[in-house]
């Protein structure tokens, strides 16, 4: 172990001198005791930016004076990922109304409130597939009439064929009657 010589700051000298007397330990081991704490404050607070990506890596080793992969397995022996690729969770700052307008829905629906955001997610996914299914469904009907010479890109849209295509497929050329079906609310 390398040895230090270093004038201690007034507050810091009265901390050591207070350990040492409670703890009953030598005047050296709390300072090395302070000097890991501060490594590891310093550490954690670097490696939360680093995860934020407000920093890279190699500044991250960079700061706490070590090779990157000297941090890699400092890391490794925490059990902290060593890549700041994003997790499932996401954070996400919102408007000042919005947690209100959360709250309300969360409530209309019985839902707990910190579920909504992922059920609001799941929702707007599975309408945008159903419009995706219904718009296949629509070229697919007008492709049928397509010579095949043609591309389906050249399709002119007629609003009687695509009602017409709705009808036969669903039933309805009632779009939102179709959305509530496929999201098995029926009709309002």
């Amino acid at each position: 172990m390398d040895t230090v010589t270093v004038e201690l700051k007034p507050r810091v000298k009265q901390l050591v001198e207070r350990r040492t007397q409670t703890e009953q330990i030598s005047p050296e081991q709390a300072v090395q005791e302070l000097i890991e704490l501060g490594f590891e404050s310093r550490l954690r607070e670097l490696y939360e930016r680093y995860r934020r990506a407000e920093c890279s890596f190699g500044y991250l080793a960079q700061a706490m004076g070590m090779t990157t992969w000297e941090l890699t397995h400092l890391l490794e022996e925490r059990g902290w990922a060593t890549h700041n690729l994003p997790s499932r969770e996401i954070t996400v700052r919102l408007p000042e109304e919005v947690p209100v307008e959360l709250d309300q829905l969360a409530a209309k629906r019985d839902v707990d409130r910190d579920e909504m955001p992922t059920r609001l997610v799941e929702g707007h996914l599975r309408y945008k597939e159903q419009e995706r299914q219904i718009a296949e469904l629509t070229l697919s009907y007008l492709g049928r009439e397509l010579p095949p010479s043609r591309s389906i890109s050249e399709i002119q849209i007629d609003a009687g064929k695509v009602a017409q295509a709705m009808t036969e497929t669903y039933g309805t050329s009632d779009i939102i009657e179709i959305i509530n079906a496929s999201r098995g609310r029926g009709s309002n």
